[in-house]
């Protein structure tokens, strides 16, 4: 008997995908607490255990060593994880979580149940624009820090040299330094 993982985020889907392996001895993992299926509903669908994800507020990138410990701790046949929307963008989490269990199979299923298999590269290509977008985020921050400072020093600059034909009469009486306007 073929063992499933289904990683648990859409009821609606969820329903529709937990019915095609009925076959199959399904195991399905939600988060511990605010879990979009209630438990009743899971075990009425036929899965044979629930997994709960440790932590208060279900998969947080925080606890992904822990959640990586525990997925290679698994043996599953194949690990399917359920999108709510027709991207399956905001879910790099979950993502991570299923690359790391040690299934030969690994899916995903958009809203519209559109199948998306889990390899390396598309794992890696949403990692990738996750982090990218946080990268520049600080790059863009950092230069624009250093125009604002580079401009800023280039008004003081001025106002010093400008400046500098006082100055230079204050502290050298014996010579004459002519500013504009004078």
């Amino acid at each position: 008997m073929k063992k499933v993982l289904l990683i648990c985020s859409s009821r609606l889907l969820f329903s529709k995908i937990a019915l095609q392996y009925k076959q199959s001895s399904v195991a399905a993992v939600t988060a511990l607490v605010a879990s979009p299926i209630p438990n009743q509903d899971i075990l009425a669908l036929g899965v044979a255990e629930i997994i709960r994800m440790p932590g208060a507020g279900g998969f947080r990138y925080r606890d992904l060593f822990s959640y990586y410990r525990m997925a290679r701790a698994m043996s599953f046949d194949e690990v399917v994880c359920l999108y709510n929307n027709e991207t399956g963008d905001g879910y790099l989490n979950i993502d991570l979580f299923a690359w790391c269990t040690p299934a030969a199979e690994k899916k995903a299923y958009t809203y519209s149940l559109r199948e998306q298999k889990l390899t390396g590269a598309y794992v890696g290509r949403k990692l990738l624009r996750n982090v990218m977008g946080s990268f520049w985020f600080v790059v863009n921050t950092v230069l624009m820090g250093g125009v604002l400072v580079f401009i800023a020093g280039g008004m003081i600059g001025v106002e010093i040299f400008r400046g500098w034909g006082k100055l230079a009469a204050v502290f050298l009486p014996g010579k004459v330094y002519k500013t504009e306007g004078e």
